[in-house]
């Protein structure tokens, strides 16, 4: 869509960001075409590098998407680092895992909104990122505005229900888990 903005990070024993942000789609497909695996996996590593670049990004609805098998064996960041950090930075995350559902995009995923997809073929991987595509553009959002004038910099809880109608379609509901209050 106008206005979007992408980037893209390869990561194997190390992360490496492919360039910083473009609007042109085209120019992500491009790079992948070069993008081969192969080695270590450091996927802590570069999510951390993702959610800093995402710091610079101009749009306020940020959704961070990553492809891989969930495996790590190559990081210096925790999971509880990357967690914090990608709570911090207050993204989406939607992953598509290869072969199998990996623990820790779901876990990310449930906690921010997300949403993972499973790639049991590499035939799949197009129809499988047009519904994440799909799935990432076709939200109605819910504010939400804390009565607590404490602004003590913790992580708050929430805790989001559905009521269905009769006769209605099925609905289903993803939400950050929580967020941080802002620091006086």
């Amino acid at each position: 869509m106008p206005g979007d903005e992408f980037f893209l990070v390869q990561f194997a024993d190390k992360p490496r960001l492919l360039g910083g942000f473009t609007i042109e789609p085209a120019e992500i497909h491009r790079k992948l075409g070069f993008v081969q695996a192969g080695g270590w996996t450091a996927l802590l590593d570069a999510l951390a590098l993702s959610v800093h670049q995402m710091k610079s990004a101009k749009n306020t609805n940020r959704v961070l998407t990553v492809l891989s098998d969930g495996m790590d064996n190559n990081s210096r960041f925790s999971e509880s680092e990357v967690r914090s950090m990608v709570m911090e930075g207050d993204l989406r995350v939607y992953g598509i895992g290869l072969y199998h559902r990996p623990r820790l995009l779901q876990q990310l995923a449930e906690e921010t909104g997300g949403k993972v997809l499973i790639v049991q073929n590499i035939k799949e991987l197009p129809d499988v990122v047009e519904r994440l595509s799909r799935e990432i553009r076709s939200h109605y959002l819910l504010g939400y505005s804390s009565r607590n004038p404490q602004n003590d910099g913790k992580y708050h809880k929430v805790k989001v229900e559905l009521s269905q109608s009769p006769g209605a379609p099925p609905l289903r509901a993803s939400w950050r888990h929580g967020y941080y209050a802002p620091v006086e």
